[in-house]
């Protein structure tokens, strides 16, 4: 598995983060211990952390644990009540 970034809205959760990432990640068993799961902040985006986290497997299992982390991920995230930043906007008119 290779290239999934996650992106945080806060910088304070950042070490909460990489820990839920990193238990999922190496708590399945498809997950290559050697070479180890890569977990990094690669980027500080304008309202965001973002992770990069990079997993190797089998080539057959890749597709099957690209979607069952990404499920985790995000089930994680939401118990440990962390955050990811949607795009928003708003729409401002002026009366004529």
């Amino acid at each position: 598995m290779d290239g999934v970034v996650e992106a945080l809205g806060s910088v304070d959760m950042a070490g909460l983060a990489e820990t839920v990432l990193t238990d999922i990640v190496t708590g399945d068993p498809r997950v290559f211990a050697d070479p180890a799961p890569f977990i990094k902040v690669t980027d500080l985006g304008a309202s965001s952390v973002d992770f990069t986290s990079r997993a190797w497997c089998r080539a057959g299992d890749y597709w099957d644990l690209k979607f069952d982390l990404t499920r985790r991920v995000k089930d994680g995230f939401d118990a440990n009540g962390i955050a990811i930043p949607f795009p928003t906007s708003i729409e401002m008119t002026r009366a004529a």
